[in-house]
């Protein structure tokens, strides 16, 4: 069969099936449809990388001995998934729909992830010294209770007073060696201070909020050993 009979035929049977072409403009939105759902799903990637850095940083690790579990223990447990399933779903999302873009055949699946975690790295690293994984995950604790019960949460790890671990805010000074603590259950306690050792960035005052490490005497007294910030405080500068 020739090349004018295949193409006769190919017209008969278009013509017969009443197949009609699509119009170029529907192409164009489908493009642009799956470029704005891969936009939005690498920039939701750089967020979780932010917000990923920004909890690693904060987690105590070192309080390990007063949960009774070994050091590789403890990181297992309270190492954030949470932001890196975030992270994961949000990417080979991002990889899936620009696979499937008109120009996304063009590159190897290993061109794309390489240049993708590259990007997604650098981008998510940068968001966190803006402070934006800070803001996500002050913001996402202060409105979800599910959120602060996750094991990497700070809230989660310190409360547990009788583990000798707790934290709140400072309510009322009572004397040079006693104050009043609000956890962040609502639950109000009388701190006693022993030898106590106030971590750099740690404050003595009405509103602080704070971390404790003491022994619990009972259900409403605690006698603490020493004194965190909630925040740690930078490292200063080495001029």
């Amino acid at each position: 069969m020739n090349n004018s009979s295949i193409r006769e035929n190919v017209l008969k049977q278009i013509k017969e099936r009443g197949i009609e072409p699509t119009a170029r403009w529907k192409f164009v939105v489908k493009n642009s449809a799956l470029w704005m759902i891969a936009f939005i799903s690498f920039a939701a990637g750089m967020l979780a990388v932010s917000t990923l850095i920004h909890t690693t940083n904060i987690i105590d690790w070192d309080v390990y001995k007063y949960l009774g579990r070994s050091y590789a223990e403890h990181a297992a447990i309270v190492f954030p998934y949470f932001w890196f399933a975030v992270l994961a779903i949000f990417t080979t999302l991002a990889y899936a729909v620009m696979r499937i873009t008109k120009t996304g055949y063009r590159h190897t699946k290993l061109a794309f992830i390489v240049a993708g975690m590259f990007a997604l790295i650098v981008a998510g690293s940068g968001l966190y010294v803006l402070g934006t994984g800070e803001y996500i995950d002050d913001t996402i604790s202060e409105y979800s209770s599910f959120y602060t019960q996750l094991p990497h949460h700070k809230i989660n790890i310190w409360s547990r007073p009788e583990a000798g671990l707790l934290s709140g805010t400072i309510t009322r000074i009572i004397s040079n060696n006693e104050f009043k603590l609000e956890d962040f259950s609502g639950h109000n306690w009388t701190i006693e201070e022993g030898d106590v050792r106030w971590r750099r960035g740690s404050s003595r005052k009405i509103g602080t909020k704070v971390k404790l490490i003491g022994l619990q005497l009972n259900e409403n007294i605690f006698v603490v050993n020493e004194v965190r910030p909630w925040v740690a405080t930078p490292l200063p500068k080495v001029k």
